[in-house]
């Protein structure tokens, strides 16, 4: 569960709002087309940084970092409002996307799961009933160890991209 640098590491997911519909272009994906609403982006963090590298990643400005994975082309565009977590030594991403369809739709073939043979890592669930199904049928398959985080992005004068963390 913890790497020699003593942090945690386990599967997340990213919930991230996109305003309008639009033409994504992800990599050898090509054009991914997505409507408005609500996407919940899961992955795992087993390597050096564990969860707090790579989560932090993600919520870096797009500026700021090289676009390297299929949810940087999204979060280039959405906002990520949530991070729910789990704290383990094993690949779970693959289980967490396949019961999260449950609760919404696949929103692309093959979306963030280039290292895998499941569907996709990348689902929409709608609206914010649609966010409650997902945390629901995703806390039933993971219990209590599954936490969540609000991510709040204030601007400041001297931090255009300060976050805050409301648990």
């Amino acid at each position: 569960m913890f790497g020699k640098d003593n942090k945690p590491r386990g599967t997340y997911a990213l919930l991230v709002h996109i305003r309008s519909a639009t033409a994504l272009q992800v990599g050898r994906l090509g054009t991914v087309h997505l409507r408005p609403g609500n996407y919940v982006y899961v992955g795992s963090a087993l390597g050096p940084g564990g969860m707090p590298g790579r989560v932090n990643r993600h919520l870096r400005p797009t500026e700021e970092k090289r676009l390297h994975w299929h949810i940087d082309a999204l979060t280039a565009l959405g906002v990520i409002e949530e991070v729910w977590w789990a704290e383990s030594g094993k690949r779970q991403e693959c289980a967490w996307a396949s019961v999260l369809t449950k609760a919404g739709k696949l929103a692309a073939a093959g979306f963030g799961a280039s290292d895998c043979r499941c569907p996709g890592h990348l689902v929409w669930l709608g609206d914010a009933e649609g966010v409650s199904q997902g945390w629901c049928v995703l806390r039933k398959l993971v219990g209590s160890r599954l936490q969540r985080v609000r991510i709040e992005v204030t601007p400041t004068e001297n931090n255009p991209m300060k976050i805050g963390v409301d648990r």
